[in-house]
């Protein structure tokens, strides 16, 4: 067999995938069902195998022979001679037959996903579970290796196997950092990293939890269900009731029902509502939410007014996007201590427009609560990878002034209510179409509530849609977070 190339002489590009496989089938640590899996959901595999047809090639003890037919591949795994083999299983090869993972080996996947991304909560970016030292790097170096080689329990998956190139790469130079960081220390006695050590720990980290997430959010399959309702139907009790101006605002409040979740679709007074029972943290909630029509105060005033009325939550929020304003950059997010409409009540005179800046604001009570919770960071470390964001996000308790239209102007607040506006609220933190509006309808109506934006863009020449997904994203993420801790207290 001295004379058969190995696996990397003959493919040295794509030899880890094949390589990984062939381990795990060696070992008996991979079922034949597994195997399957692992390569239907590989596209890049099945063409290595299809390259490799007709080869034999040589993989530590054992000889691999492939041998491909007009439809499928043979794959035979010899020990050490050509005998009867230790396991062997044929495949599909085809282009254009139907592949992508089955549906049990992505709920496998996304478990050992899940798993690994609490096994590595020490590396979280803004919460992490312990203080990073050799101690916890040693612990979580034994917990990664037996992840990946399914060594954590009985049944456990075999991680390693259904690590995709996104986190593969990011897991081995965790790995290594992790090695050279324990090494490294001046006193091998001592817990104590290097500071430049334990920095490459973390970004080894982060790149490895960002991929987990991005690879999770694929895995998900199957997006929120949405139930019709018969007419007339409503829900009988309501705690939190959303409301967004826009349907691509509404899309990250659906996903809080989680994977396959379900909505019931209901008409109030000819306008459709979604219902659905969501857990934030320990607290399962009665939720209702709701994209406007369109943009703007009058259809605001009429949904607080009538899902105030009809539903009677115990809490009204307006999510969604904004344009930031002074310290408020792109994928902040500003939470309304106030709002303005400065155009509106105003007085035109001979010497120019007197401003209306009378704010609406919200109640002491609610205002301390938000406050309090602003500095919290743990729904940082649910927000998806994004390339645009490249500074930690930001939450700013703030002034909000509402626009009659759209804003893309060299001077945002000029724009919104006249030279100077900037100056006149020192806190002035954001401009959109909504949020005065809805502060004056929640005192109009006696509803209890506030409103969280995320920042997409600076109202300036350069807005742009970039970052509309990631911004409306962020101001659930907050929300999410604050709900979690602060619902007791909103009562």
């Amino acid at each position: 067999m001295t004379d058969t190339p190995t696996l990397e002489e003959l493919d040295p590009e794509q030899a880890g995938p094949l390589r990984e496989l062939l381990d795990g089938l060696r070992s008996g640590a991979l079922s034949r069902e597994e195997a399957l899996a692992y390569v239907d959901a590989r596209p890049e595999l099945k063409a290595q195998i299809s390259r490799l047809a007709g080869r034999r090639v040589r993989h530590g003890d054992s000889l691999v022979i492939i041998a491909q037919g007009p439809l499928f591949a043979d794959v035979q795994i010899h020990g050490g001679v050509v005998g009867q083999p230790i396991f062997h299983f044929s495949l599909s090869v085809t282009p254009g037959l139907p592949g992508g993972p089955a549906p049990a080996a992505r709920a496998r996947r996304r478990a050992a996903y899940e798993q690994l991304f609490r096994i590595s909560g020490a590396l979280a970016r803004y919460s992490p579970v312990l203080p990073l030292d050799a101690n916890v790097l040693a612990q979580l170096s034994a917990e990664l290796r037996d992840w990946y080689f399914g060594l954590r329990g009985p049944g456990d998956n075999v991680g390693g196997l259904y690590l995709e190139e996104r986190c593969r790469i990011p897991f081995f130079e965790l790995k290594d950092a992790i090695k050279e960081a324990l090494a490294g220390r001046p006193d091998p006695a001592a817990t104590a990293l290097r500071p430049e050590d334990a920095a490459r720990v973390l970004a080894a980290g982060k790149a490895l939890r960002d991929g987990l997430r991005a690879d999770m959010g694929a895995l998900s399959g199957r997006p929120p269900r949405i139930q019709l309702m018969e007419p007339g139907w409503m829900p009988a009790h309501v705690d939190l009731a959303i409301v967004t101006a826009l349907a691509e605002e509404l899309e990250p409040v659906m996903e809080l029902v989680g994977e396959g979740g379900l909505w019931q679709e209901f008409g109030l007074r000819s306008f459709q509502h979604r219902y659905a029972e969501i857990a934030f943290g320990p607290h399962r909630l009665h939720v209702v939410a709701h994209a406007l029509p369109e943009m703007g105060g009058d259809a605001t005033v009429n949904a607080v007014a009538r899902m105030g009325i009809l539903l009677q939550p115990r809490l009204m929020v307006m999510t969604g996007l904004c344009g930031g304003l002074g310290a408020a950059q792109i994928g902040d997010v500003v939470v309304a201590e106030a709002a303005v409409r400065p155009l509106q009540g105003g007085k035109d005179t001979a010497a120019g427009t007197q401003l209306n800046l009378l704010p609406h604001r919200l109640p002491p009570q609610l205002l301390t609560l938000l406050r309090a919770h602003a500095d919290d960071q743990a729904w940082l470390d649910t927000l998806p990878l994004d390339h645009h964001q490249q500074r930690t996000p930001q939450v700013h308790i703030g002034v909000t002034a509402q626009s009659e239209t759209v804003i893309a102007t060299a001077d945002p607040a000029a724009t919104v209510g006249g030279r100077g506006l900037g100056e006149l609220i020192r806190k002035l933190r954001a401009v959109d179409m909504e949020l005065a509006s809805f502060y004056a309808a929640l005192s109009y109506n006696q509803v209890a509530g506030f409103g969280v934006k995320g920042v997409s863009d600076r109202a300036d020449a350069q807005k742009g849609d970039q970052d509309r997904a990631y911004a409306a994203r962020a101001s659930v993420a907050w929300l999410a977070a604050f709900l979690s801790r602060a619902w007791p207290q909103l009562g």
